[in-house]
């Protein structure tokens, strides 16, 4: 009797110790597929980054240009101003001659 009962127990603790490695096993398993999922959200999350980043270059690059053609329509709209102040004085300082000669 006490031999059965010393197998028995044998048995239930070598159940036991399968079902605590079997355990193990599972944990270690969801453990690594966790470990996986949180690689990839970090390259996605660096991904992200990197796009918004080059985003970012991308407006002020655009922004840029857009001052620059601003300053540049400005220069020209004074260029224009100042060749139409020129011609005006040039066609009243012809009309001047002309009625002058008229006389």
């Amino acid at each position: 009797a006490e031999e059965r009962r010393r197998g028995e127990e044998r048995e239930e603790r070598r159940r036991g110790e399968q079902e605590v490695a079997r355990l193990r096993a599972l944990l270690q398993a969801e453990q690594a597929q966790r470990q996986r999922a949180n690689s990839t959200l970090v390259a996605t999350l660096a991904e992200a980054e990197a796009e918004k980043t080059s985003l970012a270059v991308a407006l002020a690059t655009a922004r840029a240009r857009a001052q620059e053609q601003e300053r540049e329509m400005e220069v020209r709209g004074r260029a224009r101003e100042a060749a139409e102040a020129k011609a005006s004085m040039h066609a009243a300082s012809l009309a001047s001659l002309s009625a002058s000669k008229a006389w």
